[in-house]
């Protein structure tokens, strides 16, 4: 019976970590351990979780504080919430941690981050003027196009621009490429497993040369909207700075800027779980179509509202902004953001104007607020970098 695991079928995340089976599995037969994964694919996370947690229990022993104690605790204990926590799931293990060192576990849930984010936070990009599709190999691939169409082949050894094979018989089957568009500019990108993503202007997309067979992850700066390819047995995770996503085949959009406390997510089709980037306690959300869901300014909060107008968000990559009754700073920052420019507007105006139609995203800021002043009744002059609003 060593190859039958009919067994953890239906098995909790606490019941596997305290199955000796299991534990033996993660911790010496990586083989046996596969042939789980494969045995239930739309499992995978179930396992993984409970061999993540195996292995930070495994960490050498150390003497926790009484707070850590008494957090985790409360955590165990507490009433069900709507939005859960990821220790809500392994009530029994809380218990084997307190007893074989809480602070090593936590030490291991701190150091697990993937190794997209680590490659991501190590690989700093510098502001381009060109859309630059930096390669696994160093190569580094400018793209003069205002929108650019890059595409992939489903094994990842070719890359095309605009219906062009710019790069063909890759080899290597590890490795990352990242995707700049700089401030003024879309991009379009299909990655090797059929996902769409379109890339707002001053984003970055980190990617693997091919998906591996277990789980597809990408790292995203900026905006984007995705149109994730269905694929059951590998969930489809975006990383950000402020939180992460987990999908299986959806449409969504993501804002997570760096450095503007600005980190939502908006649900187009489907369904998509957020998490905030929290250690231990980390706070998750299943978010419905419709709905934008909100990381609060210290990262540890998840807020979700109802949103009326959907395409308010994700006309840009349609090449223009739609918006009904917004008011004139909201958009004002929509555009400084597009184009990377300062504009100043007295408060008296931004937060008493209400303007709606179509702005189309012209190459040059000045066109796009020629437009707005039309519509707004507004005038606005320029002083260096600076675009100065006036009534």
């Amino acid at each position: 019976m060593e190859n039958d695991y009919t067994q953890y079928d239906d098995y909790t995340i606490e019941e596997l970590v305290l199955d000796r089976r299991f534990c033996e599995m993660v911790k010496g037969k990586q083989d046996e351990f596969d042939r789980l994964l494969e045995s239930f694919p739309d499992q995978q996370e179930k396992y993984l979780q409970a061999s993540r947690i195996v292995k930070g229990l495994c960490s050498s022993p150390k003497k926790q504080t009484q707070d850590i104690k008494d957090r985790i605790w409360s955590e165990v204990v507490k009433p069900e919430k709507k939005v859960s926590h990821r220790f809500h799931f392994i009530r029994y293990a809380a218990a084997i941690v307190l007893t074989v060192g809480v602070a090593s576990f936590y030490y291991y849930l701190k150091h697990m981050e993937s190794d997209i984010v680590r490659f991501a936070e190590s690989s700093p990009t510098k502001t381009c003027t060109e859309t630059q599709l930096i390669l696994y190999n160093g190569k580094n691939l400018s793209i003069q196009s205002e929108k650019a169409k890059i595409e992939h082949a489903p094994n990842g050894e070719k890359i095309s621009v605009n219906n062009t094979v710019v790069v063909d018989k890759i080899r290597a089957q590890k490795g990352y490429n990242q995707l700049i568009v700089p401030f003024g500019r879309r991009t379009n990108v299909t990655l090797p497993d059929g996902t769409n993503v379109a890339l707002n202007s001053g984003s970055r997309l980190v990617y693997p040369i091919c998906f591996d067979r277990k789980q597809r992850e990408v790292f995203l700066e900026g905006e984007a909207f995705f149109d994730v390819a269905k694929d059951v047995n590998r969930p489809f995770w975006v990383k950000t700075e402020g939180f992460k996503l987990r999908v299986l085949g959806t449409k969504f959009n993501i804002q997570a800027y760096q450095g503007e406390n600005e980190f939502n997510a908006l649900l187009v089709e489907g369904s998509i779980k957020m998490e905030t980037n929290e250690d231990l306690f980390a706070e998750e959300v299943m978010i419905e179509p419709n709905q934008i869901a909100n990381i609060s300014a210290d990262k540890k909060h998840i807020g979700v509202a109802q949103v009326e107008n959907v395409q308010n968000y994700i006309s840009w990559m349609n090449g223009y902004l739609d918006f009904r009754n917004e008011k004139l700073g909201n958009l004002l920052r929509r555009v400084s953001r597009y184009y990377n420019v300062e504009i100043e507007c007295p408060k008296g105006l931004e937060e008493v104007i209400y303007i709606g139609g179509k702005l189309e995203l012209k190459e040059d800021p000045d066109r796009i607020l020629d437009g707005l002043c039309v519509m707004a009744k507004i005038r606005y002059k320029k002083e260096g970098g600076k675009y100065i609003i006036r009534k």
